[in-house]
């Protein structure tokens, strides 16, 4: 992904949050409020590390020792925490370059291990206090709850852990990084740049993949006629209008193609649309679960002793929090974030206030909105509360009920969902991308991807920067055909013979999932 922004958006498109063009930090200090510690250890805003060493002494030393040892002490046993965390990941998954869907656990030992959530798993091996980092760092997710421990392992890699230690021994390691103009500019750059012809707002009313008849092309039924052009080849006047003499273009309902590469949600819209999904791929939507994740941004007066960013950990440990019900548990200051230098010239603050739900809020936007600004505003949460006074002012909501899908504990380990998707890429006429079928992050999105092409025979290497001449071409790429089974059968010259039979599939070959849009990582 760091090549991809570097390439479309430049080099200087990354930046540090609460530092300025000139590279002096001004807001950089992340700030981790947690008000039931600070009962215990007489704190009122910590540091990550006050925060992480203190709960580790309250797991690792007698009450009457939290005084008399330094808490840096437990930077040592940190260390160790990670070696440990090293040796658990590489006995599960094994050694690979983290890029893409992790390998399949050959040994049942291995597999046995995966037949929990990520906190039983942690739990398990004593790695309490990693859990709790991992729950606060990646927050969206929820990993300190019901996750399938896969999705833990699979994001939480040993390099990303060791990166926390990394950057206190080399300046130049960020273990935060923002795209200054948003990932979206990234898109919107893409299809300007290499030309990608996409059709907005068509509403779609079913795919007709033609499973049964390979010689027929994948038909996709529009519910509104969509103006094409008359030279177009994947349009089909099934409304039985005829060209208009002069323009060449006409309405069409029905839009015919070759091959599907499905990245909408799974769960909400597959069967929904295709009407030949198999048996599997029906299997695959229905054991997909999601979270809930919002984000809202405030314009609220200013508030002093605020840095950047503001972790509230409590928010997402079970001991605090048995089930996340609204509690904010990531505040973003945005002006002091991406452009510190503009804070003084500023008269309100604006900050993006994110919430972490374990089961989808469908239809409660609003509530969870004032749920948000409730606890913002309050002190006994926040310790710095945000002025209640002008009441902040809701400027934008973005809410995810669909956020992070993944297979249940069930699928992953009886079902091997995740692998057999995968081995089945290609066939039915289809490939399934976007975060169902790997992990809700642009990153892992990208790399699934990549991961995808390269095992579908688009070289043993994707190319980067992409170049023109390495554009599909369904003229140009035979070979590619062949490696997708896409090349339609020729028709039989006799009568008395039949057309070859496509390739059916067995339970453990049909197709599979999908995925949504990238997320809340703003």
């Amino acid at each position: 992904t760091r090549r991809l922004l570097r390439h479309y958006l430049g080099p200087h498109i990354l930046v540090n949050p609460g530092v300025d063009k000139s590279g002096a930090e001004r807001f950089g200090r992340l700030h981790l409020p947690a008000p039931e510690l600070n009962k215990q250890k007489g704190y009122k805003v910590l540091t990550a590390d006050q925060w992480l060493f203190s709960s580790m002494e309250k797991t690792r030393l007698p009450k009457g020792l939290w005084d008399w040892t330094p808490i840096k002490l437990q930077g040592i046993f940190f260390r160790v925490d990670v070696q440990r965390y090293r040796e658990l990941h590489e006995s599960i998954l094994g050694l690979y370059d983290y890029h893409g869907l992790p390998p399949e656990p050959k040994d049942e030992a291995a597999m046995k291990l995966l037949d929990m959530t990520f906190r039983e798993l942690m739990l398990q091996h004593s790695l309490k206090d990693l859990l709790d980092l991992c729950c606060i760092g990646f927050g969206s997710y929820g990993l300190g709850y019901n996750i399938p421990a896969l999705y833990g392992l699979w994001f939480v890699t040993p390099v990303a852990v060791e990166a926390y230690i990394a950057q206190k021994l080399d300046g130049t390691i960020h273990t935060v990084e923002l795209v200054r103009s948003g990932y979206g500019m990234l898109w919107e750059r893409m299809v300007k740049k290499d030309g990608l012809k996409i059709r907005y707002d068509i509403e779609i009313d079913s795919i007709n993949r033609n499973l049964e008849d390979c010689t027929k092309r994948i038909e996709i039924k529009l519910k509104n006629k969509e103006k094409v052009s008359g030279k177009s080849s994947s349009a089909t006047k099934h409304d039985a209008e005829k060209k208009t003499k002069d323009s060449g273009w006409y309405n069409a309902d029905v839009i015919e193609a070759d091959f599907l590469i499905f990245a909408a949600p799974m769960q909400q819209a597959f069967q929904q649309l295709v009407k030949d999904a198999t048996d599997f791929e029906k299997k695959v939507c229905e054991d997909i679960q999601c979270v809930d994740c919002n984000v809202c941004l405030f314009k609220t007066a200013k508030k002093e002793g605020e840095g950047c960013l503001t972790f509230y950990p409590e928010s997402l440990q079970p001991e605090f929090t048995k089930r996340p019900d609204g509690e904010v548990y990531a505040e973003r200051n945005i002006i002091r974030c991406y452009c510190p230098e503009k804070e003084k010239d500023t008269k309100f603050r604006y900050t993006a206030a994110y919430q972490h739900f374990t089961k989808p809020q469908t239809g409660k936007s609003k509530e969870i909105a004032e749920k948000s600004k409730k606890f913002i505003t309050d002190e006994t949460k926040t310790v710095n509360p945000t002025p209640a006074k002008p009441e902040p002012e809701l400027v934008h909501q973005a809410h995810w009920d669909n956020y992070f899908p993944h297979f249940s504990v069930e699928g992953i380990v009886k079902e091997r969902l995740p692998w057999r998707v995968f081995e089945t890429q290609g066939k039915n006429r289809t490939w399934y991308i976007g975060s169902s079928v790997s992990f809700e992050s642009i990153e892992d999105i990208t790399n699934y991807n990549i991961q995808l092409l390269e095992s579908q025979g688009f070289g043993k290497k994707i190319a980067f920067p992409p170049k023109p001449s390495s554009r599909y071409d369904p003229d140009n790429n035979a070979r590619y055909l062949a490696a997708l089974s896409l090349k339609r059968p020729a028709k039989s010259e006799s009568k008395n013979d039949k057309d070859p039979e496509p390739e059916r599939e067995d339970a453990r070959d049909s197709g599979a999932d999908s995925g949504t849009d990238f997320g809340a990582m703003w």
